[in-house]
């Protein structure tokens, strides 16, 4: 069986640690794999994962020297230690964020990106994701559960609330109480609509995490979100008129935005399964090590 040791650094959101532990989760009958996260692992469902912090330096260095010989996975900026880790074993870096505009990067291993995307590559290996559903999505679907016990709210990424101007003074009421806009990486998730900047890689991300948490998404047409959610699986909202803006809004938190997320976790389950991410994993492993 494949081994691998995975290294998360502090500065990953959240909602993509949660991302990566799930992914963890789907290659459990496949592999080996053992996740070491700067910064903490609450967020992190897997039962392989430590805290780098908790560990003593001595114990740190243990891991750099001898730990993972044959392969380890880096999600994000590397560490200063990362050289280290060359020195012994093959190295695999993943990326999700807009890095070409910095012409000095330089990949710390081989090349990877977490989205279905085949433009503006240069040699990057495709990973499929997986995204877990919660147990009380489908219970939002529910409209009576879900006005009785649930306040709906409107969430926002900081890159959807500077592309978005209305959503910070959206002044709109349901069922006699104002909507709260949050504007928040660490969502405490309840039910309502997610608005995202559909251009930028890592919030279509956030997009299909939110709709596996069962909310409705909301945000421009974009590939990245049709290829993630489906055409039919978010609202899509116009740049231009906040108007427009405020009825898509309004339309994504009624019945309608439930049937609607839906639709987009039914998408998901099917295009970015478990089996289809693991393989994705297996696929690029395989290549390195040989």
């Amino acid at each position: 069986m494949l081994s691998c040791i995975w290294y998360i650094p502090h500065n990953i959101p959240a909602w993509e640690r949660a991302l990566i532990g799930n992914m963890a989760a789907a290659l459990k009958s496949r592999a080996e794999i053992i996740i070491y996260a700067a910064g903490g692992v609450n967020d992190i469902k897997f039962n392989n994962a430590f805290s780098w912090q908790a560990l003593t330096s001595l114990e740190r260095l243990k891991h750099i020297l001898f730990s993972g010989k044959r392969l380890w996975h880096l999600w994000g900026d590397a560490p200063s230690w990362w050289p280290l880790i060359k020195l012994h074993a093959r190295t695999v870096q993943t990326l999700n964020f807009n890095f070409n505009n910095n012409k000095n990067f330089k990949w710390q291993g081989c090349p990877s990106r977490l989205f279905p995307d085949t433009k503006n590559l240069n040699g990057e290996f495709i990973l499929i994701p997986s995204f877990e559903e919660a147990k009380a999505a489908n219970n939002i679907i529910n409209h009576a559960a879900a006005s009785q016990s649930i306040n709906p709210a409107v969430y926002a990424s900081p890159e959807s609330m500077s592309k978005f101007k209305i959503l910070s003074n959206l002044n709109i009421k349901l069922d006699g109480k104002f909507i709260e806009v949050i504007n928040n990486n660490n969502f405490n998730l309840k039910s309502g609509v997610f608005v995202a900047d559909s251009f930028n890689i890592s919030d279509a991300l956030k997009a299909a995490a939110m709709s596996m948490q069962g909310l409705a998404v909301a945000a421009a047409q974009s590939d990245y979100l049709d290829k993630l959610l489906g055409r039919d699986g978010y609202f899509v909202l116009d740049c231009n008129d906040e108007d427009a803006q405020r009825e898509v809004i309004l339309k994504a938190l009624s019945e309608q935005g439930r049937r609607m997320a839906a639709a987009a976790r039914h998408f998901i389950k099917e295009n970015y399964s478990a089996d289809k991410c693991a393989d994705s994993f297996i696929e690029l492993y395989k290549n390195i090590l040989k």
